[in-house]
């Protein structure tokens, strides 16, 4: 028999109504049940799992920001900065990813908080679920974490059970934000730093080498002394000027032979020379 779509068919069943009893299951009473089966067309049939799939593809094409696993297997949300400054708004808007069916209009609700402070102000903290992904506007964390902590974050989509997810040490929330260091030997190599450029103009005058340039300077060990040393003659003519102003060479001492004496071996140690004291 071939039934068509949108046919209701009446099917009566007969059902025992006392299974534990001693009878036979010939001789037990029986209650006969009119059950009512309509055929509907494929297409009004409910595809959950492939709308679920279609949205969360959908979702992951068009944005780019890298999502984060939390401690539900079925949520994920987007990857907030690791120290941020109170007050202020995400560099990206915080969006929640639920993999699981759910029904759009579905609130879900951000908290956050650590020992120090259970319960961290969050401004804008609700949004509705809308084809699997939830949008906050204008997420804020007005609340400090404290120095060096950071804060948790409690995921809650408000469905029947609720589904609850937990990010430990998700952002470090400061009343500066995230600043330099203050150590001084940071701040002096970049002051330090040379820059370089290079000259659009060229040089009016071409550079040599210096030893082509440099003039020769006579050596002062040789000259001073020299001058210090000569006796100036009593002509006083424009000569004998002239001869006084020269510098004169002066030999270097000659070195004193030692006598050697007549009682001294040949197999003896030879001498030694010692420089004689100058006059």
């Amino acid at each position: 028999m071939v039934f068509q779509h949108g046919t209701t068919c009446s099917v009566f069943i007969l059902v025992s109504t006392l299974n534990f009893s001693p009878l036979p299951p010939s001789l037990r009473p029986a209650t006969l049940v009119h059950v009512k089966i309509t055929f509907c067309p494929k297409k009004v049939l409910p595809k959950i799992g492939m709308s679920v799939y279609h949205n969360v593809h959908e979702f992951l094409h068009a944005n780019k920001t890298p999502l984060m696993k939390s401690s539900s297997p079925n949520i994920f949300y987007t990857k907030l900065p690791e120290h941020h400054r109170s007050n202020k708004s995400l560099p990206s808007p915080f969006t929640v990813l639920i993999t699981s069916p759910v029904p759009d209009g579905t609130i879900v609700t951000v908290a956050a908080g650590n020992d120090e402070t259970p319960s961290g102000e969050v401004r804008h903290d609700t949004a509705k679920v809308i084809r699997q992904v939830a949008r906050f506007s204008d997420l804020r964390f007005v609340g400090k974490s404290g120095r060096g902590k950071n804060f948790h974050l409690t995921i809650c989509v408000h469905t029947k059970p609720m589904m609850i997810a937990m990010v430990a040490r998700a952002i470090k929330v400061t009343v500066d934000g995230p600043r330099e260091a203050r150590t001084p030997n940071a701040a002096l190599a970049h002051r330090r730093r040379p820059a370089s450029f290079a000259s659009p103009v060229t040089p009016f005058f071409h550079s040599y080498p210096p030893f082509l340039w440099l003039p020769t300077l006579p050596d002062l060990r040789t000259t001073i002394p020299a001058l210090l040393t000569r006796q100036v003659p009593n002509d006083t003519s424009p000569e004998g000027a002239r001869n006084a102003c020269q510098p004169v060479s002066q030999e270097p001492p000659r070195k004193r032979a030692r006598k050697q004496s007549s009682s001294t071996s040949p197999t003896s140690s030879p001498p030694v020379w010692r420089p004689c004291k100058f006059d």
